[in-house]
């Protein structure tokens, strides 16, 4: 019975599996969605279709915006240029309009955050441009570069592998720092883990090839960038909650032992 299981499982996966679009942002991050509409700023895509979908809603929908769109392409006011800039405006309006019918979630998400999109028929289509760099904040280790597209690639590969880091470490370590600053008075208590994210923000992380799923890259300038930065960001929040532990720990134990309460 498991096996027959087995099996229907593997013939449903192509339904369940590719219906949809990943949208692959240059953070390493990647949603599913059905990508509806896109411009020169921005992507919309659907999450969750709705089990139940106003069919008569959306016809409605549908011949308003038809209606609206004879009337953009008669008005003699507007020249070539003005009536494309519009029927683009109403085509954005359209989209929006038919998805909260048919979707539970419309998401809007800049251009300029995305790497690529893989389409439900599992084509890739490429978004990131190298002169669309705004999205990488510079820090004080690393400067802004402008990557190419094959560079990026290697640089998302790294921030992945660098969001699967361990951060148990940085968390109990920024816990026992916090207690025994606390220990020693409640000024000391933020200070102490303040020190240490303060060091992990400025400490430049190494992948060890053992446990990254890129070790083909473990050389490459880019994929260092991106697994430093999205390791140094996992550890440093770690190192906050540790912090915290440490300061509810150490604080009353303060106050139990030097002041007699």
């Amino acid at each position: 019975m498991i096996k027959h299981f087995s099996i229907l499982l593997f013939l449903l996966l192509p339904v369940f599996g590719f219906g949809q679009d990943k949208v692959l942002f240059t953070n390493g991050k990647e949603r599913t969605g059905y990508v509806l509409y896109q411009d020169n700023n921005s992507i919309y895509y659907g999450k969750k279709q709705k089990k139940e979908v106003d069919e008569e809603k959306l016809t409605l929908i549908e011949n308003s915006f038809k209606q609206l769109q004879e009337k953009i392409n008669t008005n003699d006011q507007k020249d070539a240029f003005q009536k494309s800039i519009a029927l683009q405006q109403l085509k954005k309006k359209e989209v929006t309009a038919k998805a909260h019918v048919k979707y539970s979630t419309l998401k809007r998400v800049a251009k300029e955050n995305i790497f690529s999109i893989t389409h439900a028929d599992g084509k890739e289509e490429i978004i990131y441009s190298p002169d669309t760099l705004g999205f990488l904040v510079t820090d004080v280790v690393e400067p802004e570069v402008d990557y190419t597209v094959e560079e990026m690639r290697r640089y998302i590969y790294g921030a992945q592998d660098g969001k699967k880091v361990k951060k148990a470490a940085a968390l109990w370590t920024s816990a026992g720092i916090s207690t025994i600053g606390s220990g020693l008075g409640a000024f000391y208590g933020p200070i102490a883990p303040a020190t240490y994210i303060l060091v992990l923000g400025t400490t430049r992380q190494k992948p060890n090839e053992r446990l990254v799923s890129h070790p083909e890259y473990i050389q490459d300038e880019a994929y260092l960038a991106g697994y430093s930065k999205a390791a140094r960001k996992r550890k440093i929040i770690a190192a906050a909650e540790g912090g915290l532990i440490g300061l509810a720990v150490g604080i009353p134990l303060y106050w139990a032992v030097f002041r007699g309460f």
